[in-house]
């Protein structure tokens, strides 16, 4: 059994007036979002993407050397007391940060973050690799970010849906935007909506919080006046029967509601520094969603010699899809 939704037409779109509560809330969200991307540690504060390998090497504006030795994912690093460099974030981090001097080996099954004077840099297997990323709040997107453009809020998009828990989680392989790896990410139920007449059946992911499910998806939208690579909803699952395992209303599963104009931007929407994973291709849309956020005006890029410089999105201005 799938939800129904009416598509709306571009006249009905244009001709609606939001509810103002819906507005304001939507408002309240969307500056909440754009202020988490201001955070010093978060996707603005990029300002580089190194692949290490087993050479040692030096990271633009980041001190010591950094190695991978071969057959290992382990990294190297080579710093003295000189250069500044901690183990351990400075805020929120527990305990002491701890200073290296020497040579230092890492494991990579979790993530580290090594700080310095200037800003931070973390460590992170991805696939087969691992990488190397600088945060500075320094950052030149941090100082240029202006916003993230959007559709305006329009309650037809709030979508009704059915969800429908699997047993099991499932780890299931989407592609980087990098192009040089897959992730494996738990998959754990079916998201089933119907929109502008098509029914769908898409695949849910595990939410960031508990009590909620992320859904990547693509839409015809896509590169023209949203980010080419598909974007996210977070969506809230009822207080009981949403989560993997647990009992529904049979086949049907589990009433939802898919608020498309909370569509938002994965990381690699704003930087060549980001390795978010794509939606899977079942999770693509045939019609234009014409809501949630837009391409970001600007991006972050590395310019010859490694260095991060902002420029302006190609895609910032296009046509909007009919």
């Amino acid at each position: 059994m799938s939800a129904n939704t009416s598509f709306p037409s571009s006249a009905e779109r244009d001709s609606r007036v939001g509810d103002d509560e819906f507005a304001t809330s939507w408002r309240s969200w969307h500056d909440e979002s754009d202020r988490r991307r201001r955070d010093p540690h978060g996707v603005l504060a990029f300002t580089g993407l190194v692949w290490l390998t087993a050479q040692p090497q030096r990271i633009a504006e980041v001190p010591g050397l950094f190695s991978v030795p071969a057959g290992t994912h382990d990294v190297v690093i080579e710093a003295t007391a000189a250069d500044g460099l901690r183990l351990g974030r400075r805020e929120g981090a527990e305990g002491d940060a701890e200073e290296l001097d020497g040579i230092t080996v890492l494991g990579t099954l979790t993530p580290h973050v090594l700080t310095f004077a200037d800003g931070e840099v973390e460590i992170a297997r991805r696939g087969a690799h691992v990488i190397a990323r600088p945060r500075s709040a320094y950052s030149p997107l941090l100082a240029a970010f202006d916003g993230t453009p959007a559709y305006a809020p329009d309650a037809a998009w709030v979508v009704p849906a059915r969800y429908e828990p699997w047993d099991q989680a499932r780890r299931v392989a989407v592609d980087a935007a990098t192009g040089r790896f897959t992730h494996e990410l738990d998959a754990v139920g079916t998201v089933r909506l119907t929109l502008d007449g098509q029914a769908y059946e898409l695949t849910a992911f595990a939410g960031f919080v508990p009590g909620t499910v992320r859904l990547p998806f693509r839409d015809a939208t896509n590169a023209l006046t949203t980010y080419g690579a598909g974007r996210n909803v977070i969506v809230d699952l009822p207080e009981s029967g949403g989560e993997a395992g647990a009992e529904s209303d049979g086949a049907s599963g589990v009433a939802i509601v898919v608020d498309f104009t909370r569509a938002v931007n994965m990381p690699c929407a704003y930087s060549d520094f980001g390795t978010c994973p794509l939606p899977p291709a079942e999770n693509r849309l045939d019609v234009p969603v014409t809501a949630g956020e837009k391409t970001p005006t600007l991006r972050l890029s590395a310019d010859v010699d490694g260095h991060a410089v902002v420029a302006r999105s190609s895609a910032s201005t296009p046509k909007d899809p009919s």
